[in-house]
């Protein structure tokens, strides 16, 4: 009996940890199909906002497991239900391994709730080979250069509600003072902001992004120098490896 009872204590305190650790979501793309885009915590599911055209989307051999792929043309737009994850404010952190194929787009969402200088909202995207993170004008954005193309790189912002930072394969390459900004959510009203994954639905299908995704990581938290090293190496902030 003592020995079920220590079993379900370290069960109970193995479950508040992790529930305690600020993931929000993480899609993997391990085990997914192209119609449905599953997170392992959360229970979001992204779907495509209209019938596409799913041939332009597969998965591949990624840095850990699977990645999608999104192949030229592809204007499938993978977004969640309304008002899931758009009410995202500090303190966040962003993270995912991306592997651009082309040059074109310039500007390629990896995930977003408006494609616009929204005050409310955000883009985290691939921008003239920079990271970004944007969102109002550019006072409330932060966009760094050192990306590539045709190589993997691990790209993460995260903010405390002071400081925005950003990094580029764990190391970091830009600080924004970001204190006394608000970051007010998608307001209801604006439904048709959703967050969306790979794709933003404008009129031109402008921003999709073409290239490789893995491992996209949001958490309710910024997450240090030292987890974002341990994300990009581990697949997880406290350093064990992710089997």
């Amino acid at each position: 009996m003592k020995k079920l009872f220590l079993a379900g204590a370290f069960a109970l305190c193995g479950c508040l940890f992790a529930a305690e650790d600020g993931l929000l979501a993480h899609w993997s793309f391990d085990d997914d199909t192209t119609d449905g885009l599953k997170s392992s915590v959360g229970d979001y599911v992204l779907k495509s906002r209209k019938k596409a055209d799913f041939s332009t989307v597969r998965f591949v051999k990624g840095v850990r497991g699977n990645a999608i792929e999104f192949l030229p043309g592809n204007q499938v737009h993978y977004a969640l239900p309304p008002m899931q994850l758009t009410d995202i404010k500090p303190p966040f952190t962003f993270a995912c391994w991306l592997k651009k194929t082309q040059e074109e787009p310039k500007r390629a969402i990896i995930c977003a709730t408006a494609s616009d200088p929204f005050d409310f909202g955000f883009e985290f995207s691939w921008m003239y080979k920079m990271g970004a993170f944007r969102r109002g004008d550019r006072s409330k954005s932060l966009m760094k250069g050192a990306m590539s193309i045709g190589k993997w790189q691990h790209l993460a912002v995260t903010c405390d509600g002071k400081e925005m930072k950003l990094y580029i394969d764990a190391r970091l390459i830009e600080t924004k003072d970001v204190s006394g900004i608000e970051f007010p959510p998608v307001p209801k009203k604006e439904s048709a902001y959703r967050f969306t994954v790979g794709q933003y639905p404008t009129n031109w299908n402008a921003y999709g992004f073409t290239g490789m995704l893995d491992d996209l990581f949001i958490y309710s938290r910024a997450l240090s120098a030292e987890e974002i090293g341990n994300l990009s190496l581990f697949g997880t902030p406290d350093g064990d490896k992710k089997k």
